[in-house]
């Protein structure tokens, strides 16, 4: 009796274990890919913004490069809440905060909601770039949208 109950057992965890297993397989079967296309997008994003500096359309790579950010917070910021966030992601939404404070994203009210909660960090915590940015008395003046 003993025996067949231990037999009992042992196949449930043998069937459990195979379902997870399997499960887990077909989950990375379906993630790698989009993970690989995803980082296709960027890097194809990227370069478009590389070729516009070198021709000198600087105002088209900020706007790219901008543009790339913002849905990186919408996306992240419409899902999760803020105290949800892991601390590198929480830096991160509170650096694309503090990008936004000199460089207002014109035409995206959801964007400026969905930063509204982040704390401010402070200037000293940022990168020397974005910090001499963020400490000059106005902002940097926009270049020219290309036409």
């Amino acid at each position: 009796m003993i025996t067949r109950i231990a037999s009992i057992g042992v196949l449930a965890l043998v069937t459990c274990l195979g379902g997870y297993a399997l499960g887990h397989r077909a989950a990375l079967r379906q993630t790698l890919p989009m993970l690989a296309a995803d980082t296709q997008f960027n890097v194809a994003q990227r370069i478009e913004s590389l070729a516009k500096l070198r021709l000198g359309d600087t105002a088209g790579a900020v706007a790219d490069l901008e543009a790339v950010v913002d849905v990186g917070v919408v996306n992240t910021l419409r899902w999760r809440a803020w105290a949800n966030l892991e601390p590198a992601v929480q830096r991160s939404m509170q650096l694309a905060k503090a990008y936004h404070s000199k460089f207002p994203a014109s035409s995206n009210a959801a964007l400026e909601d969905l930063l509204a909660p982040v704390p401010v960090i402070e200037a000293q915590f940022c990168s020397p770039a974005l910090r001499t940015l963020l400490e000059q008395p106005a902002p940097v003046a926009r270049p020219a949208e290309p036409r």
